[in-house]
């Protein structure tokens, strides 16, 4: 199973895929939300997202409503929001939209991975 990491910093989308990579998940990356948009359509290998909130193009939030609205409804899409904001309202409407974990930055890989694993994203 294929893990799509979406974030417009170069550092934390190295850091990421290089946390993932060590776990053995084969990662494709995106500098910003319409690239994410376009590879996740484009691969159907990918079935967990991370992404960062603000990023140009598409923030976070629009391109999983986007990937949600072309979306099989039987496909399980795990989606993890990696981002500094932690407004409720936002929270509320990422849950709408059905992501699963939100994460503040700075990275926690061993918190990521655990949940990874726990929920046996392979």
């Amino acid at each position: 199973m294929a893990v799509l990491v979406v974030d417009d910093s170069d550092s934390i989308r190295a850091e990421l895929v290089n946390i993932l990579k060590r776990e053995s998940y084969e990662v494709f990356e995106a500098s910003d939300g319409e690239a994410g948009y376009e590879l996740f359509k484009s691969n159907d290998k990918i079935m967990t997202i991370i992404t960062d909130y603000h990023m140009p193009r598409l923030n976070g939030l629009e391109m999983i409503e986007k990937i949600k609205h072309d979306q099989n409804p039987t496909q399980n899409l795990n989606v993890f929001m990696l981002t500094t904001e932690s407004g409720e309202a936002l929270k509320q409407k990422s849950r709408e939209l059905g992501i699963r974990f939100w994460m503040v930055k700075p990275i926690q890989s061993d918190a990521l991975i655990s949940v990874m694993k726990k929920l046996q994203i392979r």
